[in-house]
């Protein structure tokens, strides 16, 4: 296991998740509350979700970002990342979504088009696993 930070609360931790143990509850938790009021309010707004259910703003932010929840009313306040349209739930919207995997496409494609540029290594192991440095010429 490695130390990492949570992604929610910035705490450190030894896992292999993006979210402390204690987040992945917390966020759990206000997820069934969430899903259950946007079940029976399907066009509420952000506000109207965090009033009604109890729920910090943030934490729905998250949930949304992360695609775990979607607003269907005209909210406004979930934006997309790159060109700031409204939108339902993620980082970005489907327009900017293909932009960003056709600009994806286009850098693997340029990648592997180049010729390997990787620098020489200073050293190298012989057949018996010993170090040998490498001098600049070879």
């Amino acid at each position: 296991m490695s130390l990492l930070k949570c992604r929610f609360c910035r705490k450190s931790f030894n896992g292999f998740s993006a979210l402390c143990p204690a987040c992945i509850q917390n966020l759990d938790s206000k997820y069934i509350v969430v899903r259950n009021y946007l079940d029976k309010n399907k066009s509420a707004n952000l506000r109207q979700v965090a009033d009604d259910t109890g729920v910090d703003q943030k934490s729905l932010l998250y949930l949304i970002r992360e695609g775990r929840l979607s607003l269907r009313g005209e909210n406004g306040e979930i934006i997309c990342m790159k060109c700031g349209t409204p939108i339902q739930s993620g980082r970005y919207c489907e327009k900017c979504k293909g932009d960003l995997v056709h600009d994806l496409e286009n850098t693997i494609s340029a990648m592997e088009d180049k010729p390997n540029l990787q620098p020489k290594p200073a050293h190298a192991r012989d057949s018996k696993g010993r170090l040998h440095i490498l001098s600049r010429d070879d």
